[in-house]
């Protein structure tokens, strides 16, 4: 259950890191010579890979709002996912109370 919690935490860590690099790439409007900031995934214990959003769009803002879209979407799984692991271990607890 402590590595569902950690892996949830990483999926909404990793989630809010894609959301700030495509709300820059939006800002800047990609200027010339710039390199596109993307993430690459997140490493979980046990050296896996929690699942990440595709990273190989290219250009502009809509490409850049894409970004944003899955970044939210990966952020709002993985708080649903820590909510309902924080609260099985609740109640088995109170089993075992």
């Amino acid at each position: 259950m402590i590595q569902t919690l950690h892996t949830a935490a990483s999926g909404i860590h990793f989630g809010l890191a894609q959301f700030d690099r495509a709300a820059r790439d939006m800002g800047l409007g990609q200027p010339t010579g710039r390199v596109r900031g993307h993430a690459s995934g997140v490493e979980v214990p046990g050296g896996d890979h929690a699942p990440m959003a595709p990273t190989n769009l290219e250009g502009g803002p809509a490409a850049s709002l894409v970004q944003a879209i899955l970044a939210r979407h990966t952020v709002e799984v993985n708080t649903a996912l820590f909510r309902r692991t924080n609260a099985v271990a609740g109640e088995l607890l109170d089993l075992v109370a």
